[in-house]
């Protein structure tokens, strides 16, 4: 439909002539889980439940084989930490093209920046997305 040489039967979107290709991680149908610790890398508890969110990435290329486009769907799943950090991911971005969304719940707030050769994508204080006391810890013990 797109007139992009790829059919549309395995076109990740028949409509847009730059999503080419789609890469999946862990896969397209499941979310892996990534754990961190909050004091790193100074010495702290190492329990690494500071904040415990489940990802699914997908990465959209054209036929150069340059990102156009990224998305993030996220669950924070637990934030053990007494602190209310920012949760951010680096992204390289060598050509500093993409385009990044990030799905989660409603009323999450997050900001895209650039760097060199990386995009940054932080969520703005996850704690206060869930609703509780900023002090308190959320599906995990301390």
């Amino acid at each position: 439909m797109d007139n992009d040489g790829i059919p549309n039967n395995i076109d990740p979107d028949p409509k847009d002539p730059n999503k080419q290709f789609a890469q999946c991680k862990p896969s397209c149908n499941t979310f892996g889980t990534l754990a961190y610790e909050d004091l790193w890398p100074q010495k702290g508890d190492y329990d690494f439940n500071d904040i415990v969110v489940q990802i699914n990435e997908k990465i959209y290329t054209n036929t150069s084989n340059a990102i156009y486009q990224m998305t993030f769907d996220l669950r924070i799943m637990a934030m053990g930490g007494q602190y209310n950090n920012d949760f951010c991911i680096a992204v390289p971005d060598p050509n500093g093209i993409a385009t990044f969304e990030v799905y989660s719940v409603d009323n999450v707030r997050y900001t895209s920046e650039d760097a060199i050769g990386y995009k940054i994508i932080k969520i703005d204080k996850p704690k206060e997305l869930l609703d509780v006391p900023t002090t308190e810890v959320v599906n995990a013990t301390s």
